[in-house]
């Protein structure tokens, strides 16, 4: 069966002309007018809220990336460290750090075998000052850091303006060293900087030369950068050089400073007590004396019964009230005060109603007394009388 099929291809292709490529490469072409449906291509369209969506991802994306990049990647703030090794630390937005640059050959010994690189600063500076005391750059009579600063915001400035010195202060304080610590604001200065770069000492010790040199033009930059900070404190002293620009932080003299304030308080006055000194003082007319002031008759009797008997409701309302404050004590003194004052005003009235009454009872006696002679004269004139008579 199979070779029969066999067979008859083998007749059919035998059958088949076969033109010469003469003949075929002379047969004419004809152009086609219009496309059929394999040689039509048609256009895609893309809708265009498919571009806008594209391009908000693409600037969402690059948005986040900024926002990464400022936050975690570009230098924010920059912190020079001078003892006589000399560091400059470069610190991100979140003020971690971003690299440490030693500009002398003592600070590439001081930062051999140490890695900073994401510490915070306040830890980084305190453990570098910590490593400057163990290897005797700081001890008690070298106690001189030179701290500059510089910041893009006011903000950042001034935080680390107060977390700089704590973190120094705290890491010598194991070590019984009290530092005189130095801090600048650092200027961007093109031209310090190259200045910098000349000497090998960072920015901060080029811009505290510069004012050495500003205000004393004798003194030679190149001496002056060949010396230790602690030695250009004592030049900038001797010479009378003023450092109103640089803030001195003396641990010292705060600590003489608080042991000199403590005395004694003085006493405190209540605030009653000052108001009436407070007030204006008045000047009133004197108060005239009255002609004439009547008697007046006090219930001696009736005080001293309630004399009597306010003891008496005294005791009971201690026995009552045991655990009174000392408020109510104050006013009960006060109360007993006035009645004592009261008391005291009704006997002196007494007295003087007294010695009226023996005044008068003496002016009667004497009225009598004069009565009684001018009857006994009257009797001797009429006894006259009658020895007169008699005698007749």
């Amino acid at each position: 069966m199979n070779r029969k099929i066999e067979d008859s291809l083998k007749r059919s292709m035998e059958q088949m002309p076969h033109p010469s490529f003469r003949e075929i490469a002379d047969i004419p072409v004809v152009r086609m007018q219009e496309h059929d449906e394999i040689t039509r291509q048609e256009k895609v369209t893309v809708y265009r809220h498919m571009k806008s969506l594209a391009l908000a991802c693409a600037c969402f994306l690059i948005l986040i990336g900024t926002g990464w990049f400022t936050q975690f990647k570009m230098v924010y703030s920059i912190v020079n460290v001078d003892v006589n090794p000399s560091l400059e630390v470069r610190v991100n937005r979140r003020d971690k750090v971003l690299a440490v640059k030693a500009n002398n050959q003592e600070a590439k010994e001081l930062l051999e075998g140490r890695n900073y690189k994401g510490w915070d600063i306040a830890e980084m500076v305190e453990s570098l000052v910590d490593d400057l005391a163990v290897q005797g750059y700081l001890t008690d009579e070298k106690n001189v850091i030179l701290l500059s600063v510089n910041s893009k915001s006011q903000k950042a400035y001034h935080a680390l303006q107060t977390e700089l010195p704590a973190a120094v202060s705290g890491a010598l304080a194991d070590y019984g060293i009290i530092p005189k610590l130095f801090m600048q604001k650092l200027n961007e200065d093109a031209e310090t900087e190259k200045q910098a770069d000349q000497y090998h000492i960072s920015q901060g010790r080029q811009q505290f030369i510069n004012l050495l040199l500003k205000q004393d033009s004798s003194l030679k930059e190149e001496d002056l950068a060949s010396m230790r900070v602690e030695a250009l404190i004592d030049l900038a002293e001797k010479r009378g050089i003023s450092l109103d620009e640089i803030e001195v932080l003396y641990e010292g003299e705060e600590k003489i400073t608080e042991s000199e304030t403590k005395k004694p308080k003085p006493k405190e006055t209540s605030t009653a007590e000052t108001e009436l000194e407070k007030a204006p003082e008045m000047n009133l007319p004197p108060a005239s004396t009255p002609a004439y002031v009547p008697d007046r008759e006090y219930p001696v009797q009736q005080e001293n019964d309630e004399e009597d008997e306010e003891p008496d409701e005294g005791d009971s309302d201690e026995g009552d009230s045991d655990g009174e404050d000392d408020d109510s004590h104050e006013e009960k003194e006060i109360e007993e005060k006035e009645d004592s004052d009261s008391e005291e005003d009704a006997d002196s009235d007494d007295d003087s109603d007294d010695n009226s009454d023996d005044e008068d009872h003496d002016t009667d006696e004497e009225a009598d007394d004069e009565e009684e002679d001018d009857s006994d004269s009257g009797d001797s004139d009429h006894d006259d009388d009658h020895e007169e008579e008699d005698d007749d």
